[in-house]
């Protein structure tokens, strides 16, 4: 099977799920945009080229970002979170940026997945480069991997890095698990645990 029928099997399957579960919103769009002030009330499954929350999410969101060859390359299968995401996130594209602020879990896999925001419980973070800016803040658990992974926030739980090359530059209140071929501590890292 190739590349585009194996993505075609994911997204059915997605929303075949979807379909089985009751009390949700189900968008499927070229570009969805939930602007500031706007609200996603119940849990939400979304499939869309782009997807852009700005606004809140007040239950579970579901985030899926497709190729669209129509669509600039850009903008094409990114997932832009710099809303409110009260509960836990699930975001699968081929880049995933989390500029605002979620609530509860976030999984994402990606391409590339950057935190620049905050999280307030658990990450699963998975792409072949992954990024915590210095001003990202997670209070959870949070695990990278990937093939280039950079921590230069600030996390209060766990800290679980498995990937190629691993730089640490934050701070980081508990222990600190890293499995990679190059590991970088830069000058100013702070480890409260192991």
């Amino acid at each position: 099977m190739n590349r585009r029928a194996d993505c075609i099997t994911g997204i059915v399957l997605w929303l075949g799920l979807a379909v089985a579960v009751p009390g949700f919103d189900l968008i499927h769009t070229n570009v969805f945009e939930l602007a500031s002030g706007e609200t996603l009330a119940n849990e939400t499954w979304l499939g869309a080229g782009r997807i852009t929350l700005n606004g809140e999410a007040r239950d579970d969101v579901f985030l899926l970002a497709g190729a669209d060859r129509t669509a600039p390359a850009s903008s094409n299968g990114v997932i832009t979170l710099a809303g409110d995401c009260r509960d836990d996130v699930w975001a699968l594209a081929d880049r995933v940026e989390i500029g605002g602020r979620a609530g509860g879990h976030v999984r994402a896999a990606a391409r590339t997945v950057r935190v620049t925001g905050e999280i307030g419980k658990g990450a699963l973070l998975m792409g072949s480069a992954v990024s915590l800016a210095p001003e990202s803040h997670l209070a959870g658990t949070a695990r990278l991997i990937g093939e280039n992974l950079v921590a230069e926030g600030c996390v209060e739980g766990r800290l679980t890095l498995l990937g190629n090359k691993v730089t640490l530059s934050g701070s980081f209140s508990n222990d600190v698990r890293v499995t990679a071929q190059d590991v970088v501590v830069l000058p100013g890292t702070r480890i409260g645990g192991d």
